[in-house]
């Protein structure tokens, strides 16, 4: 969700495709579609409104620096989040590990750092699962495992 007193972007999120940040732990949100003045870094799992495309990028729409650009290669794009494909179990711990190296912080829960509960929930929304934010009320309403599993 985002906030913001941009009409013409809310009305964007409502009735146009998302480019979804789903490759890496994050990318640049470019001024031009040859992507080279970077304005923003991004984190995975980013959602903007898609206002265009070029073999290498796609245009995008923000809430306070109009349209931008970001990698077509470090990007989907989506009609809506039903169309994100099911992942497997190799795909969440693929991109789980993609965080390895990354900073602990308190309630985090972006590339720039994650805490548990916010690395869990943004590996599995990534791919298109929302669980809950706290690590209590997942435990609540998912299964228990063994190890032989």
């Amino acid at each position: 969700m985002q906030l913001t007193r941009n009409p013409s972007y809310g009305a964007a999120t409502a009735k146009r495709p998302f480019a979804l940040v789903d490759r890496g732990i994050g990318t640049g949100l470019f001024s031009g579609r040859k992507l080279r003045h970077r304005v923003l870094a991004l984190s995975l799992n980013t959602r903007l409104p898609v206002m265009g495309r070029t073999r290498k990028a796609i245009q995008v729409l923000t809430p306070a620096h109009g349209r931008k650009w970001l990698p077509k290669a470090r990007a989907s794009v989506y009609r809506s989040e039903a169309a994100i494909t099911r992942p497997t179990g190799r795909d969440l711990v693929r991109t789980a590990r993609t965080f390895l190296r990354q900073p602990y912080v308190w309630a985090g829960r972006s590339g720039f750092g994650f805490d548990c509960s916010g690395l869990t929930g943004t590996v599995y929304q990534v791919h298109g699962i929302t669980i809950p934010r706290d690590s209590g009320l997942t435990a609540q309403i998912g299964m228990a495992m063994n190890g032989d599993e």
